[in-house]
């Protein structure tokens, strides 16, 4: 979304900049403010595709992790609901269900602990070498 926006920006610049000559008369190339306002708008234009191209990276990226967590989420919700229905088989297993809840948050507390860290080390390690 945002880098529609930054495009539109880029874009009505360079339509500023053609409006700017509609009603003047002789050669546009020796106006130095036409040059500077063509110029601009194509230094603005670059930096626009730059990162344009920089966050569809990063979507890939996302996209592909994201993807990653899949299948742990499908086994995870499987075992959730299998382990809830067994307290309709027999009443003693009700406990059952407690059970996987707390395990299910201890483990992911974990994982997510571990994750903080692991990006806090690579933000750390973007920062010395960037």
């Amino acid at each position: 979304m945002a880098s529609n926006k930054f495009l539109n920006i880029g874009k009505t610049a360079l339509f500023c900049g053609c409006i700017y000559y509609v009603g003047m008369q002789g050669n546009i190339l020796e106006d130095e403010t036409a040059i500077n306002v063509l110029s601009s708008s194509k230094g603005l234009s670059e930096e626009i595709l730059a990162k344009q191209e920089t966050a569809s990276t990063t979507e890939r990226e996302i996209d592909a992790t994201r993807n990653g967590y899949k299948p742990v989420a499908m086994h995870s919700s499987m075992l959730f609901f299998c382990i809830s229905d067994l307290a309709n088989i027999e009443p003693m297993y009700q406990y059952s269900l407690t059970w996987f809840i707390n395990l299910y948050l201890q483990v992911t507390t974990l994982l997510l602990y571990r994750l903080y860290s692991r990006l806090a080390a690579w933000s750390y390690l973007k920062q010395l070498i960037f």
